[in-house]
């Protein structure tokens, strides 16, 4: 049925594109068959396949109509290329469609398809950025979705600059405020925008009803944790969020980090050496920015990232970290634990005394 009357709806047009203009002008042509001829093209398409995906489409600079319209069609986006190009000309917008880039389903009418192409659209990109990533690994995924320029992004990124929610301190990079979400941004955003970006949901997200930061310092008032500056939660944080493979872990992760900063114990942390063995640049090493199997070698590398030798946080933040890991330190729960030790399925067993500690490596390092 619908078939039979597009091939009416491409004689109608046929018929009154040739219709003198003069006769036209005249009033000919009225607004009620203009709407007539609207309602009909909307319900004769959705013209591609019903519920397919959602396809990228290019219209080049000077592109003619015939081959935009052909290409359209096997693309799946529309059945009729024809009668495509004969609304486009019955309206007078044939030579209004606007080059660029398109994100067309393959359920549009033609009514709704005629108004993008001559108004434009703006393909959007959604970048996810996992909990736990550097910058660099972000700074990589915008490179790969044509959203900004990577270097340009981590130049941005490791200029000293002030972190959201103070305005008291200048921070040697930004690492750590990248917050880890799902954008949806145009191509060709650009490494300021996409940054900006980043900063404002950090600020966002910090400020809401999960998470309250003291920027001031967080008051030791329980004797179970040490002031830490605004910053250093941040930091350790960090840590936190790449130490934790399971959510429920990162409170208890977080309070065992607390506890061994107040002991005046080293960190001891992996995460921080792996940090430290990964050049803070694009490319990555060949075994990825996070070294996964650690050697007695590696343990014992020079840096100031290096928590197996140096007592304290490591310098900033090693990562971008996500809620969860931010509320559990800033927000942290008391616990007893000094100690912990991962297992093979990357949970972690937890240990009061370090001999307690040692029972839990001789049971779970074999397993590894």
């Amino acid at each position: 049925m619908k078939t039979k009357l597009a091939g009416l709806l491409v004689l109608l047009l046929l018929l009154l594109l040739l219709v003198p203009a003069g006769w036209v002008s005249a009033g000919g042509r009225s607004a009620t068959m203009d709407r007539f001829v609207d309602q009909l093209a909307e319900w004769l398409e959705p013209a591609g396949t019903a519920g397919g995906p959602t396809k990228s489409f290019t219209i080049g600079p000077g592109e003619e109509l015939h081959e935009v319209s052909q290409r359209l069609a096997q693309g799946g986006v529309v059945r009729n290329p024809l009668l495509l190009r004969l609304l486009l000309r019955y309206h007078g917008l044939d030579r209004e469609v606007r080059a660029g880039r398109y994100s067309l389903s393959s359920d549009v009418s033609l009514s709704e398809l005629v108004r993008t192409l001559v108004v434009g659209q703006i393909e959007l990109v959604r970048v996810t950025v996992p909990e736990g990533w550097r910058a660099e690994e972000i700074a990589a995924l915008l490179e790969k979705t044509h959203v900004a320029s990577g270097e340009e992004f981590l130049s941005l990124v490791h200029t000293p600059g002030h972190p959201p929610l103070t305005t008291r301190m200048v921070a040697p990079s930004l690492e750590g405020f990248l917050f880890p979400d799902t954008y949806l941004v145009p191509r060709d955003f650009g490494a300021r925008a996409f940054l900006d970006l980043m900063l404002q949901t950090f600020e966002a997200k910090v400020r809401s009803e999960q998470v309250t930061p003291s920027v001031g310092g967080v008051s030791p008032s329980s004797g179970l944790h040490p002031t830490l500056s605004f910053y250093d939660q941040v930091v350790l944080a960090s840590v936190v969020e790449r130490e934790a493979k399971i959510p429920e872990e990162r409170s208890p992760i977080a309070a065992t980090f607390l506890n061994r900063l107040r002991d005046e114990m080293y960190l001891a942390a992996d995460p921080t050496v792996q940090y430290a063995l990964a050049p803070a640049f694009l490319p990555a090493p060949p075994w990825g920015y996070w070294k996964r199997e650690l050697t007695t070698e590696d343990l014992r590398v020079s840096s100031p990232y290096n928590t197996y030798t140096v007592r304290g946080l490591p310098p900033t933040p090693i990562a971008n970290p996500g809620l969860a890991a931010l509320a559990a330190v800033m927000n942290p729960e008391p616990g007893p634990y000094r100690f912990f030790v991962a297992k093979s399925d990357g949970s972690h067993a937890f240990g009061v005394t370090f001999e307690e500690h040692m029972s839990n490596v001789s049971r779970y390092q074999g397993e590894r």
